[in-house]
């Protein structure tokens, strides 16, 4: 059972993340990097690791850095977390948060 739900820009921030790995990087380093992604997916949503809580417009959402990345996930009660977004750290990372909630 998932511990956590993809929102579709998130989603999309995954595939396109992977396939600018696979193409700069190759193979073997997108595998990689997929697992330590999956790793921090895991750990935000089970309440593990080193997240900070933000609250945004009302809402609490979950921050984690992975690598060169920070996931956001917003809290839904009983539901299980929706990741918002998986953003390089270099990103205006507010700016976009904003238009994901």
């Amino acid at each position: 059972m998932f511990t956590y739900q993809l929102s579709a820009l998130a989603a999309e921030d995954l595939d396109e993340i992977l396939q600018y790995t696979f193409d700069r990087f190759g193979k073997k380093q997108m595998l990689k990097y997929n697992t330590q992604l999956s790793a921090c997916l895991d750990k935000i949503s089970k309440d593990e690791g080193l997240y900070k809580k933000i609250e945004i417009e009302d809402k609490i959402v979950r921050s984690l850095r992975c690598q060169k990345h920070y996931i956001f996930a917003l809290e839904r009660g009983d539901k299980p977390l929706l990741i918002l977004a998986i953003l390089h750290e270099k990103m205006e990372l507010t700016r976009r948060l904003k238009n994901r909630l």
